[in-house]
This record gives C-alpha cells, sequence and structure tokens, in this order.
C-alpha cells in the first residue's frame, strides 16, 4: 500500500503554499500584454483559422482551459471580432492567466521530481546520495520556485515561461537522468523538444544547439561519462528540426514568409529598442554589446533573485565538478542560451529572458545543502535547521525592489531599510549553515 514519507508531506505543504501564494497573485496582478494574443491565438485553433504570428506552443497548452463556460462569447465569436470581444470582456484574460498558473504548479511538482531524481544518479565519497537526501534537494529546489516572487507573480500574467522551464525539465530527464528509454519515452522526448520549439522558436533552436555541442564535448577523452544515445541525439535533432519546418512552411503558407514570426520579432526589437539584427555587422555590434553590458546583467539577476551566497555556492558546484554529465549539460546548456540571450539583455534587460532557466540553475546551489541537511546528530542540529527555516522565509522577499509590481511599497527609507534587512538576513543565515556544515561537506564531497 502507497504511504507518504515525512519528505513527501514537507512537498505537499511547499505545493499548497506555492498554490496560495499563485492564487492570492491571481487577483492582484494583472495580465500582460502578450496574454491577449496568446488568448486570440488560441481561439483560432479552435476555429481551424490560426493566424497568429505566434508559434502555436502555448495556445494550444491553453485550449484546454477553454471550457471554462466564461469563455463562451469568445468560441461563439467571429474571427473579425476576436479583439473587440476581448476588449469588452475582460474576465476573459483570466483563462491565460489560469493556463500559466497552472504550469507553475507543474514546475514546482516536476522540480520535485526531477531533481530528486538527478540528486540520486549521483554519487558521495561516502558512497551513493541516499534517497531521503536526493528528494532533499528536490525539495529545495521546488520549495524556492514555490517562494519565488518573479515566479509567482509571471505565473499569473498569462506568460509562457513556466511551461518552458517545465519543458526543459524533462528534456533534461530524458537526455541526461535516465539512461534508457522505452518507447514511450522516446516518444515523449520527441514531443516535448517539439513543444519546446513551437512554444518558443529560438528557445527550441539554441538549447538543440547546445545538447549537439553537449555531444560533441562529450566525446572528449578528458570526461569520463557514457555520452547519451545516437538515438537521442536524432530525436533531439529530428524534434526541433521538423517542428521548424512545418512552422516555416505554415508561415509561407499564410503569410508569404518561412520566417515571419522571427522577422515580426526582429521588427519589434528593431522598433522599439533599436536594435537592428538585419546584417552581419550589427549582429557583431549586438554580440559585441551583450558581452559588454547583457552578460552582466544576466548575473545580476541571477545574484538579487536567487541570493549571492546561493549562487556562488551554485557556481562553485559548476565548476568544481565539470567533468559530471549533469553539470557538463546544465554548463553547456545554460551557457549557449545565456550567450544569445546576452544580446536582448543589453537592450530592455527583462527578467522573462532568463526565467526559465532558473530552475535548473537553482538545482546546483540546492544540491549541497540537501546531501548534507538530513544529520540529527549535528550538536547545533536544531540551530541548522532554524537557520534553513529563515532562509527560505526571507526568500520570498528576494528582488522586491527589482519587480515593477511592488515599486509603490518603496516610496521611504523606512521600506528600503526593512527590504535591505531581510536581503542581509537571507544571505546571512545561509552562509552561517554553510559554515557550520563545511566539515560535514568536504565529507560528502561529490565524486
Amino acid at each position: 500500500m502507497f504511504e507518504l514519507k515525512k519528505i513527501d508531506k514537507y512537498f505537499l505543504f511547499i505545493l499548497c503554499i506555492g498554490l496560495i501564494f499563485r492564487l492570492v497573485a491571481l487577483f492582484k496582478v494583472d495580465a500582460a500584454l502578450d496574454s491577449y494574443t496568446y488568448l486570440a491565438a488560441a481561439k483560432s485553433i479552435i476555429a481551424f483559422d490560426y493566424n497568429s504570428f505566434r508559434a502555436p506552443g502555448f495556445p494550444i497548452f491553453m485550449i484546454p482551459f477553454f471550457l471554462f463556460p466564461h469563455n463562451y462569447p469568445l468560441i461563439n465569436a467571429p474571427e473579425s471580432k476576436i479583439v473587440l470581444i476581448i476588449l469588452n470582456n475582460p474576465n476573459l484574460i483570466i483563462t491565460a492567466q489560469i493556463t500559466s498558473m497552472s504550469a507553475g504548479i507543474l514546475l514546482i511538482i516536476s522540480s520535485y521530481f526531477v531533481f530528486s531524481k538527478a540528486a540520486i544518479k549521483l554519487s558521495t565519497k561516502e558512497g551513493k546520495i541516499t534517497q531521503n537526501n536526493a528528494k532533499y534537494v528536490g525539495l529545495i529546489v521546488s520549495c524556492l520556485i514555490s517562494f519565488s516572487l518573479p515566479f509567482i507573480i509571471n505565473s499569473v500574467q498569462g506568460l509562457r515561461e513556466e511551461l518552458l522551464a517545465v519543458l526543459i525539465l524533462i528534456i533534461f530527464y530524458y537526455v541526461i537522468i535516465k539512461e534508457k528509454l522505452a518507447l514511450r519515452d522516446n516518444l515523449f522526448l520527441a514531443l516535448s523538444i517539439a513543444l519546446l520549439t513551437l512554444t518558443h522558436l529560438t528557445a527550441g533552436i539554441f538549447i538543440t544547439v547546445g545538447i549537439i555541442l553537449f555531444f560533441l564535448v562529450s566525446k572528449l577523452k578528458f570526461f569520463k561519462f557514457n555520452n547519451i544515445s545516437n538515438l537521442k541525439i536524432l530525436i533531439c535533432l529530428l524534434g526541433p528540426l521538423i517542428s521548424f519546418l512545418l512552422w516555416g512552411w505554415f508561415c509561407y503558407v499564410k503569410f508569404g514568409d518561412p520566417l515571419y514570426s522571427l522577422k515580426v520579432q526582429r521588427d519589434f526589437f528593431k522598433d522599439t529598442y533599436n536594435l537592428d539584427l538585419s546584417s552581419i555587422n550589427n549582429i557583431i555590434s549586438a554580440l559585441i554589446n551583450g558581452i559588454i553590458n547583457g552578460i552582466p546583467l544576466e548575473f545580476y539577476f541571477l545574484f538579487i533573485f536567487n541570493g549571492i551566497v546561493f549562487m556562488l555556492l551554485g557556481l562553485y558546484v559548476l565548476i568544481k565538478y565539470i567533468k559530471q554529465k549533469q553539470f557538463l549539460f546544465i554548463f553547456i546548456i545554460t551557457g549557449v542560451n545565456f550567450a544569445y540571450l546576452s544580446v536582448f539583455m543589453a537592450i530592455p534587460g527583462d527578467l522573462r529572458l532568463l526565467l526559465y532557466f532558473f530552475p535548473i540553475i537553482i538545482y546546483l546551489g540546492a544540491l549541497p545543502i540537501g546531501i548534507t541537511i538530513n544529520d540529527s546528530t549535528h550538536k547545533s542540529a536544531k540551530f541548522m535547521k532554524y537557520l534553513l527555516i529563515i532562509f527560505f522565509l526571507t526568500y520570498s522577499f528576494r528582488g522586491l525592489k527589482n519587480l515593477g509590481f511592488f515599486s509603490y511599497l518603496f516610496v521611504n527609507y523606512f521600506s528600503e531599510i526593512i527590504y535591505w534587512l531581510f536581503f542581509l538576513i537571507n544571505e546571512g543565515s545561509l552562509l552561517i549553515y554553510l559554515i557550520k556544515i563545511r566539515n560535514k561537506f568536504i565529507l560528502k564531497i561529490l565524486k
């Protein structure tokens, strides 16, 4: 008979808290402007007349949520009246918000299971990581995502980032963590990477580039692990390629240009931010600007929203154990995508551009905490638990000042002082915890 273990009960509690935070945000945070285009795109799929420049991945994910009764006016509206119906019925946009919120809940769940499985694949000098400690790793990642303000707010704005993050975790699991795949697993991997491409074309392209680069680099004698199978690499190549070609063919038939959706995005950045990528000289100039201004901003966002001490811990794990399969994959995938995204980070500097990579980066910092957390023999075990509780509770305040939704709170010095006090408590609690476990961590260091 199935029995919930203590750690699983902790996870259910975290999931409930994450759901409550997102339900509160659902009624406090307005939908983003992009969500209206996704809503209209989903309606056009139902009408069998897709006419959006956006790739259909997120609108397809949205379709089951059209079963809510309040969508009746939209479903029955003629295509020429969609925009008018949405504008006259603002309650319709909640469909897009509930869709992204559902993806946010899926992200909390998938983070727990994927990273628990990932951690148990590793071993320390003391031997294999126990199932309990592996679950603690997954628990920490899901907890931080559950409490993270950027994820809470973004997940109720009717946007695609949470879905992208879920798909990246699924790909990470099937490509790296699960060694042998049955036919069903291969089909699920193919569908996941195809949906990723059709949700965000450039994300699909550059994650595929990262997987190919990982496959090639893994062949070097420097790395001792088994490479991913030829079948997996074939699926990772064909999934995005077929999806991209089918979408290109659709755009050619519908709009007369196979690269129409990419052209719309390029024109948007040109008109809005004066970022012109129409020539080699302009691309080179944008790349240089990305290196100088975009990459530092990427690290700034990582440190502000995830923690300076926590991210330094994650970077230590990544660099120290780069020879291991999981960490090399994370390094190459995030490196390739962060290099590309730096071009756009240098101009609008939007957190959304990076958000869907946060879970896999948070895993790096969660790993050393998770494998050392379950030690009741430590002379100050109770104090250590309190330190972690303080860290998790104050984590929700990270980046509060950097999110436009909360800008009204910072109108006086008192609110500034309170914010930085929580910031320092968050950093200090984790730092003291790491100092306390340093000897144990050295013993349990990863192989």
